[in-house]
Order: C-alpha cells, then structure tokens, then sequence
C-alpha cells in the first residue's frame, strides 16, 4: 500500500517514503516538503493514531531524524524511456 502526502492540497499527491526503523509504529517521509508522518500502531499492526512532524522537529527519535537527513540529501534521478 502507498501512502501519500497531501501537501500539493492537489492530484496528484506525491508518494512518501516508507523509512525501515524497527518498532511498532511506521514511519514515513514526504520527499516533496519534508513532512514526517508517524503511524502509531498496536503490536497488531492496527493504528491507533496518525501524527505528522516537520522534517527538523523536536518530536523525532535519532533514527528517524538520521535516516530522514539522509534520505533528503541523496539526489532522486529518474530514467527516462529510450524513446522520449
């Protein structure tokens, strides 16, 4: 499932960035705005609650500051068709 972010507040909604930390919430990254979206979750996998930082924020553990920081500094490059 893609999860996306709704700062364009138009289609199409850019696709955030599932990031790997262990525990039991999910964790993503929008790479558009640098929004951080925090999915609480129970052992189950059922989210209990939805929470959004910003990309520098106080509310984030080292990890996930870490890996956001380095998911924003590495340069996103598409490969075009051979014909296009």
């Amino acid at each position: 499932m893609t999860t996306y972010c709704d700062c364009t507040a138009a289609p199409p909604w850019p696709p955030m960035t599932r990031l790997h930390v262990a525990g039991t919430s999910r964790w993503y990254l929008c790479r558009r705005c640098g929004a951080v979206r925090e999915e609480v979750c129970r052992v189950d996998g059922t989210i209990l609650e939805t929470r959004w930082h910003s990309e520098g924020g106080d509310g984030l553990p080292g990890v996930v500051a870490g890996e956001v920081g380095e998911l924003m500094e590495r340069v996103e490059c598409e490969q075009l068709g051979l014909f296009e």
